[in-house]
């Protein structure tokens, strides 16, 4: 069972003063410790490894961790509970997972962003090639979300369908227009709900201005997927 007590608070049990545009916003200080990373990937494949490992070790990766372990993944729970809904409901028991071959589609159309919390994704194959640059040491993707790297927590992109899969509909809803980029927290926090029984509203239209670091990479063979 999870300890609610973060969410507490950093939620609260209000869900009057709960945001609607997203579970739970991330702590504004995150972008901060994205942009180190930034700042190491630029080193990376610029060849100074050693630099690049030393911003990697000044990145709060425990605090990252941390924050998704006890409030990003269980937000939709704690919503549910706090508002006296069941978290127990019918449905199918369905999976489906996006397209691998048009992940990139989706994470172009909605400029590499959470189209919940707004926060700066990239995909996974990116991040896998910057530990194989810097040494998985240094930039680690163990089996726990313990044993991760905290930038693989929050910046790692997933595929949100809108209307979960599980919502028992004749619906096709592995299209794409049900789905959107999502991080994990903001993904993981959905569960099998749907926006509505969580207080959400429609996801946000996308902000331009973060390429996933598709331009730097294009200029690096190294980091190409």
């Amino acid at each position: 069972m999870p300890n609610y007590s973060r969410l507490d608070e950093v939620l609260g049990k209000d869900a009057k003063a709960w945001p609607t545009h997203c579970l739970v916003q991330y702590p504004s200080d995150f972008d901060a410790e994205i942009d180190k990373f930034v700042i190491a990937v630029e080193l990376a494949v610029q060849g100074s490894i050693f630099e690049s490992r030393e911003v990697i070790s000044e990145i709060k990766s425990q605090d990252l961790s941390n924050w998704f372990i006890e409030v990003g993944q269980n937000t939709g729970i704690y919503r549910m509970k706090n508002s006296g809904k069941s978290i127990s409901k019918q449905h199918s028991g369905k999976r489906l997972m996006w397209p691998k071959n048009r992940e990139y589609e989706v994470l172009e159309r909605d400029a590499y962003r959470c189209r919940y919390c707004q926060i700066r994704l990239l995909h996974h194959k990116q991040l896998d090639a910057f530990a194989k640059l810097v040494g998985k040491d240094a930039f680690p993707n163990g089996r726990s979300n313990r044993a991760r790297h905290g930038i693989r927590l929050i910046m790692r992109a997933t595929f949100d369908h809108v209307v979960p899969v599980s919502h028992d509909s004749d619906e096709d809803k592995n299209v794409l227009g049900n789905v959107v980029a999502s991080c994990w927290s903001c993904n993981f926090g959905k569960w099998y709900f749907t926006n509505e029984e969580l207080g959400l509203s429609k996801p946000r239209a996308p902000i331009p201005g973060w390429d996933g670091l598709a331009g730097l990479l294009a200029r690096n063979q190294r980091m190409r997927s």
